[in-house]
Protein backbone atom coordinates (compact mmCIF):
# COMPACT_ATOMS: atom_id res chain seq x y z
CA UNK A 1 0.00 0.00 0.00
CA UNK A 2 2.89 2.38 0.65
CA UNK A 3 4.24 1.89 -2.86
CA UNK A 4 0.92 2.92 -4.40
CA UNK A 5 0.81 6.16 -2.43
CA UNK A 6 4.43 6.91 -3.37
CA UNK A 7 3.61 6.35 -7.06
CA UNK A 8 0.62 8.72 -6.85
CA UNK A 9 2.82 11.36 -5.25
CA UNK A 10 5.49 10.89 -7.95
CA UNK A 11 2.95 11.11 -10.78
CA UNK A 12 1.54 14.33 -9.36
CA UNK A 13 4.94 15.83 -8.61
CA UNK A 14 6.69 15.06 -11.91
CA UNK A 15 4.68 17.52 -14.07
CA UNK A 16 5.05 20.21 -11.41
CA UNK A 17 8.80 19.64 -11.30
CA UNK A 18 9.05 19.83 -15.10
CA UNK A 19 7.03 23.03 -15.13
CA UNK A 20 9.26 24.52 -12.45
CA UNK A 21 12.38 23.50 -14.40
CA UNK A 22 11.12 25.10 -17.62
CA UNK A 23 10.05 28.24 -15.77
CA UNK A 24 13.48 28.63 -14.18
CA UNK A 25 15.18 28.09 -17.55
CA UNK A 26 12.86 30.62 -19.18
CA UNK A 27 13.60 33.18 -16.45
CA UNK A 28 17.37 32.71 -16.84
CA UNK A 29 16.99 33.04 -20.61
CA UNK A 30 15.09 36.31 -20.11
CA UNK A 31 17.82 37.59 -17.80
CA UNK A 32 20.52 36.72 -20.34
CA UNK A 33 18.41 38.28 -23.09
CA UNK A 34 18.27 41.56 -21.19
CA UNK A 35 22.07 41.52 -20.80
CA UNK A 36 22.66 40.59 -24.46
CA UNK A 37 24.31 37.24 -23.80
CA UNK A 38 21.42 34.86 -24.57
CA UNK A 39 22.52 33.86 -28.06
CA UNK A 40 25.61 32.11 -29.35
CA UNK A 41 26.77 30.24 -32.41
CA UNK A 42 28.49 26.94 -33.07
CA UNK A 43 30.38 25.95 -36.19
CA UNK A 44 28.52 23.03 -37.80
CA UNK A 45 30.03 20.85 -40.54
CA UNK A 46 27.75 19.54 -43.30
CA UNK A 47 28.67 16.19 -44.86
CA UNK A 48 27.17 14.27 -47.76
CA UNK A 49 27.15 10.49 -47.96
CA UNK A 50 27.06 9.17 -51.54
CA UNK A 51 26.61 5.42 -52.15
CA UNK A 52 29.11 3.89 -54.58
CA UNK A 53 28.76 0.84 -56.85
CA UNK A 54 30.95 -1.32 -54.62
CA UNK A 55 28.45 -0.93 -51.70
CA UNK A 56 30.58 1.60 -49.89
CA UNK A 57 29.85 5.22 -49.13
CA UNK A 58 31.86 8.25 -50.19
CA UNK A 59 31.85 10.90 -47.47
CA UNK A 60 32.28 14.49 -48.64
CA UNK A 61 32.53 17.68 -46.61
CA UNK A 62 30.13 20.16 -48.18
CA UNK A 63 30.80 23.23 -46.05
CA UNK A 64 31.04 24.61 -42.55
CA UNK A 65 28.67 27.25 -41.27
CA UNK A 66 27.89 28.97 -37.99
CA UNK A 67 24.55 27.87 -36.58
CA UNK A 68 22.82 30.22 -34.13
CA UNK A 69 21.81 28.77 -30.76
CA UNK A 70 20.62 29.86 -27.33
CA UNK A 71 22.68 29.62 -24.17
CA UNK A 72 20.16 27.79 -22.04
CA UNK A 73 19.22 24.28 -21.05
CA UNK A 74 16.08 24.08 -23.20
CA UNK A 75 15.10 25.43 -26.66
CA UNK A 76 13.79 29.00 -26.84
CA UNK A 77 12.58 31.16 -29.74
CA UNK A 78 12.88 28.29 -32.21
CA UNK A 79 16.61 27.78 -31.60
CA UNK A 80 18.32 24.74 -30.12
CA UNK A 81 20.49 25.04 -27.01
CA UNK A 82 24.20 25.54 -27.69
CA UNK A 83 25.14 22.43 -25.69
CA UNK A 84 22.92 20.32 -27.98
CA UNK A 85 24.25 21.87 -31.20
CA UNK A 86 27.81 21.35 -29.98
CA UNK A 87 27.14 17.65 -29.37
CA UNK A 88 25.64 17.29 -32.88
CA UNK A 89 28.22 19.38 -34.71
CA UNK A 90 28.38 17.04 -37.73
CA UNK A 91 25.24 16.98 -39.86
CA UNK A 92 24.82 14.25 -42.48
CA UNK A 93 22.87 14.28 -45.71
CA UNK A 94 22.37 11.12 -47.76
CA UNK A 95 21.61 10.85 -51.43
Amino acid sequence: MQLASWMKWALKGAPALLLLLYGADWALFGLRLSHGSAFGSVEVRHFMSTPLKNHRDELDLIDSADQPCVRSGLPHQGLSPCWWVQLHRDQWQSL
